[in-house]
């Protein structure tokens, strides 16, 4: 445990930045497009693809691992999210967590604060992770282990 938040502690650090610029964007009525820079889709993104990169090259680390650091990831982004949509909801303020037309147009109907908020904690318990893992950074170690182990393989050959 101790080493997989080692491996993803950089990347909580980045999303607690990105959230606090997104939520200050936000909150500050800037234009949609410098909102949509802060990012925290884009920091689970390419958290994805860091953690199977590192927990690639790291023999001790597995799939597991690779499981739980996501989960961490994804939990931290979703938390930050709901921050956000717990901030919207409360106050009434409109904010870009919750667009109507935006989720109008994606789910065809404008979910309630509960609803929305249920989505966020499925999406970071089960959907996000699951998908990270397995479909994006299982790959991704198998493959580096294997290219690592084939030159490993041929330098003793070599030798």
């Amino acid at each position: 445990m101790e080493k997989t938040l080692s491996v993803v502690k950089p990347l909580l650090w980045f999303a607690l930045g990105v959230g606090a610029a997104r939520f200050a964007l936000s909150v500050a009525h800037a234009p949609r497009s410098l909102v949509y820079a802060a990012s925290l889709t884009a920091v689970e993104l390419g958290g994805t693809l860091y953690l199977a990169l590192r927990i690639a090259r790291l023999p001790e680390l597995g799939y597991r691992n690779i499981w739980l650091a996501n989960l961490i990831l994804f939990g931290a982004c979703q938390l930050l999210t709901l921050a956000g949509l717990a901030y919207t909801y409360g106050t009434g303020t409109p904010t870009l967590y919750h667009e109507t037309e935006r989720l109008r147009s994606f789910l065809k109907y404008d979910p309630t604060p509960s609803e929305h908020i249920s989505m966020h904690i499925m999406n970071w318990m089960v959907i996000a992770p699951t998908i990270a893992t397995w479909v994006v950074g299982a790959p991704i170690v198998y493959l580096v282990r294997r290219a690592g182990g084939a030159r490993e393989s041929d330098g003793a050959e070599r030798a």
